[in-house]
């Protein structure tokens, strides 16, 4: 089943590029500017007729991010290489507020080939979550919902953000509600700290 659904998945991301490169080469016209014409020629960045587009572009780079880290095997990302943000062989929660802003902002600009990756990557970013406190912790622990109590606000705010644009790319309303429930989690941080002088509040 897995490897069912990895080849619709991958079948999916291949996407508009390939499909659009085929039509025009039907055609007889030359096909849509890529990677390797966009390195080969200067790109006049004043000019008001751009020479690519930067849904599809976008679209291309989070296609190549997926083929390259996701790991369908446990359903998560995995670091090849030992990097500052990477422990055991996984990406930190924040890498994973990167990946879910790309998905989430590729799902708004191309849904139909985006969407299958969705759902993945919001199963993969829960893992990190400890569901005692609700907070997402800072590394990778195995199971879903396994996070540990090395959790830190601005590293949930960044994720939090991942999972508004999923939400904005699906309309799930079940990403909505992660959303929500670490919107409430972060403003348990929020407290007056009037000894160090702030007249309003500030994260604890």
């Amino acid at each position: 089943m897995q490897k069912e659904q990895s080849q619709i998945i991958h079948r999916d991301l291949a996407g508009p590029r390939a499909k659009s490169r085929a039509s025009a080469s039907s055609k007889g016209k030359r096909a849509p500017t890529g990677y390797t014409s966009l390195t080969k020629n200067k790109i006049n960045h004043n000019s008001t007729n751009m020479s690519f587009d930067n849904n599809l572009e976008g679209y291309t780079v989070t296609h190549t991010m997926w083929n390259k880290y996701w790991d369908n095997n446990d359903g998560s990302f995995r670091c090849h290489e030992a990097c500052n943000g990477s422990m055991g062989g996984k990406f930190n929660v924040w890498s994973m507020g990167v990946a879910l802003n790309a998905i989430g902002d590729s799902c708004i600009a191309m849904k139909d080939y985006t969407l299958p990756i969705v759902e993945p990557a919001v199963r993969a970013a829960m893992k990190y979550r400890n569901k005692e406190k609700g907070g997402f912790s800072a590394f990778y622990h195995g199971g879903y919902q396994s996070g540990d109590n090395d959790i830190y606000y601005d590293d949930d705010e960044h994720l939090l953000r991942g999972f508004i644009a999923c939400y904005e790319g699906t309309g799930n309303h079940d990403y909505l509600e992660i959303s929500k429930d670490l919107m409430r989690f972060i403003m348990t941080g929020l407290v007056t700290h009037e000894k160090f002088g702030c007249k309003s509040f500030i994260w604890s």
